[in-house]
């Protein structure tokens, strides 16, 4: 009798205690897995953010500096007072200045910006994209100085769009997606760069005054 009662207390673990151990671990390490995978997740997205964020930042100070130094240059055989090399729609701007810091030569370039974005397909392959060129035309300018140059300033975002204000107008001026005075260039120019995943107050919500907007003799500048 005492043996059998040694025997009872010593036996091991049924099958079916078995199966619920192993059930109840394979719950627990999935829960575990799932855990650790929106972990790192998350810490990709943040990195991802703070990332486009710093470069926004950067591309911000570099775009201000250049649409600051924008100048109102006539197309060229045209009489005083026509139309300037400048065009402007909430896409793409294009217009005359000088690049500063740029190891390619001095003088004025022809500069277009230009946005390609992914809104329609509500996804975050934007472009942001600059084309230059010399503005010099003739023998004496150098074949690789008529080539454009092309550089991606931004990528990864949602949406983009310039728009643009006059504020010499009698009645209050609204910002325009279309800038229709060819005579003359937007006093402010505004670029808005929104990111999917990053608050509206942190995407980039540029505003820049354009020093020279006249050509000489027009009067205010």
């Amino acid at each position: 009798m005492t043996v059998s009662r040694r025997i009872n207390t010593c036996r091991g673990f049924t099958l079916v205690e078995l199966l619920v151990a192993l059930t109840i671990m394979a719950v627990v390490l999935g829960l575990l897995t799932n855990s650790m995978r929106f972990s790192l997740k998350t810490a990709d997205v943040v990195e991802s953010n703070i990332s486009a964020i710093a470069s926004m930042h950067q591309v911000q100070r570099a775009l201000r500096r250049q649409l600051q130094m924008a100048v109102p240059v006539r197309r060229a055989g045209i009489d005083y007072g026509d139309e300037l090399e400048f065009a402007a729609t909430q896409k793409e701007m294009q217009f005359v200045a000088p690049l500063p810091g740029l190891a390619a030569g001095g003088g004025l370039y022809r500069i277009t910006l230009r946005v390609e974005d992914d809104a329609m397909l509500g996804g975050n392959g934007g472009k942001l994209i600059m084309t230059f060129r010399s503005s010099l035309e003739g023998p004496e300018q150098q074949q690789s100085s008529r080539e454009s140059k092309e550089i991606v300033l931004l990528a990864g975002f949602s949406d983009a769009g310039f728009s643009y204000l006059d504020t010499r107008q009698v009645t209050p001026s609204e910002w325009t997606n279309d800038w229709q005075h060819g005579d003359r260039l937007p006093d402010l120019v505004r670029l808005r760069v929104d990111y999917a995943g990053i608050a509206d107050d942190e995407a980039l919500d540029l505003v820049v005054a354009i020093k020279a907007t006249s050509p000489a003799g027009y009067g205010a500048s």
